[in-house]
Formats: structure tokens, sequence, C-alpha cells
């Protein structure tokens, strides 16, 4: 008699521990998600989305009017790509990444300059003149793309310069001649919600006087998704003008 008061005692023990542990899990769980609302906070975001739009705003400006521009029409005419996400191929990923890399003053010299016509290397050129393709070592190139996408760049998907550095170096298809007095001076974010891990922001991109005068308004709006690595730095997802 004793012995099944003590089993079912334990028993009892054991189904109270279960629930209270069942509990605290389930709560840590939903206290771990609720986290993540709570840590997002809309003015905070935007200053913070701001601040890189500063430093990576004019690259995406480039790719925004590379991808538009029209070659073959000599007045420069427009025709935004809208309502595509410029940041999907690795060919808009490849401009984009070497333009943000040309940001930086001090990397020109890493540069491999070419003579776009007889393929020859020369010694006093720098990437962005006129008349010549470029190289940098996939080293150099990957650690800007990691740092802007969080992953590595896939040089066997690259575009080719059709030269015999495109083996081991990536290749930069300078069209600054095209773009001479075009720029996008500004991107600005309006507002940021958090969904599914991302960060989904209205952005403003503000176009220079010269291609207002051309497309005949100001700005475009944009959609930009990002999320964040482990240290808190933003990584691209996607980009789409509206």
């Amino acid at each position: 008699m004793n012995n099944n008061k003590f089993l079912t005692t334990l028993v009892v023990i054991a189904l109270i521990f279960i629930l209270v542990l069942a509990v605290y899990i389930g709560a840590g769980v939903i206290s771990s998600d609720s986290n993540l609302d709570r840590k997002f906070n809309k003015d905070k975001e935007i200053e913070f989305l701001n601040d890189n739009l500063s430093e990576v705003g004019s690259s995406l400006g480039v790719l925004v009017l590379m991808t538009g521009i029209d070659n073959s029409n000599s007045n420069r005419s427009f025709k935004l790509e809208k309502n595509i996400d410029l940041l999907e191929n690795e060919e808009n990923r490849q401009l984009f990444v070497m333009e943000y890399i040309l940001t930086y003053q001090n990397n020109y010299d890493k540069f491999i300059v070419l003579d776009s016509d007889e393929k020859v290397v020369l010694s006093n050129a720098v990437p962005t003149d006129s008349n010549t393709i470029a190289y940098l070592k996939y080293e150099d190139f990957n650690f800007y793309y990691n740092k802007l996408f969080g992953n590595d760049f896939n040089l066997s998907d690259s575009i080719k310069g059709n030269t015999l550095y495109d083996a081991k170096y990536v290749y930069y298809p300078n069209k600054r001649n095209l773009l001479d007095g075009l720029y996008v001076p500004m991107i600005s974010a309006l507002n940021i919600k958090y969904e599914d891990n991302y960060f989904v922001a209205d952005v403003k991109v503000y176009y220079s006087e010269m291609i207002r005068k051309i497309i005949g308004y100001e700005y475009d709006m944009a959609t930009l998704i990002y999320s964040k690595n482990g240290n808190g730095d933003m990584l691209l997802n996607s980009f789409v003008l509206n």
C-alpha cells in the first residue's frame, strides 16, 4: 500500500516537473521571438540605414543608371529598369561591388588596367579612365563582396574581359564614360518594417540635374531589403526601383 502511494507521488512529481519544463521552454521560445520585435526601433533603424546608404548609395546609383541607360541612343535617354531586382544577378552585383570598391581612393592602385582595344597593361592609368578595362585580384574583390552580401563571390559565374587575367582576377567593365554628368546624389530611407528576419525599407532615389532633364522628374521610389550579420552589419538582399 505504501509502495503504491510512493510510486503515485513520484509519478505526480515527474508530471509536474515535465509540465514546468515545458512551460519554461515554451516561454523561452516566445520570449526569444518577441525580443526580435522589441529590439526593432523604426527611427533608429532608419538612422542606421541612412548611415549605410551614405556609403553604398552612390554605387547603387551607378547600378540604377548603368542598367537603365540606352547605349544605342546618342541623347543618352533612359529606360530605367523598374520592378526588377537589380541585385539578383551576379553581373549586376559584380558591377555594384566594383563601384563600391572604387569609392575608396586607396583601392585604385590594386587594379591592373589595360587598354580596352589592345589589351596591354597601362602603367600610369587608373581603372576609371576612358578606353580602359581593369582587373582586381579575387581576394581583394571577395573581401568587399562578402562584406556587402555575406557570402563568397563565384568567379566562374562572373562576367569576363576575355583576357588571360580572367582566370584569377575579377573583371571591371569600365563604362564611366557613359555617365559623364549623370549620377545619383543621394538615396535616403523613408520607412522600414521588419518581417521574416529581413528589413524592408522604402527609399527615395534622387537624380542629378542632367538626369532630371532627360527623364522629366526628380526622383524614384525603391524598395531595399537587407538583413544583418552577427556583428549587426548590413547585408544586402535586393534593390527594386518601383
